[in-house]
C-alpha cells in the first residue's frame, strides 16, 4: 500500500477503536507529509477508503 492508504487504514483502525486522539494525530500526519491542502489529503483519503472498502 502507498502513503495514502496506509494512513487511511490507520485512521479507520483509530475510529473504530473510538480514539479521537489518535484520528486526529492521524489526520494531521497525513496532511503535512502529503504537502497537500487539509481538503485535497482528505478527498485522497475519502476515496481511498471507498476503495479499501470495496476491496475487503
Amino acid at each position: 500500500m502507498g502513503f495514502i492508504a496506509d494512513k487511511t487504514a490507520e485512521l479507520r483502525a483509530a475510529v473504530q477503536a473510538g480514539d479521537s486522539t489518535r484520528a486526529a494525530q492521524v489526520i494531521t500526519e497525513t496532511v503535512l507529509e502529503s504537502g497537500q491542502s487539509f481538503e485535497a489529503t482528505v478527498a485522497e483519503m475519502t476515496d481511498t477508503d471507498r476503495q479499501q472498502q470495496r476491496s475487503a
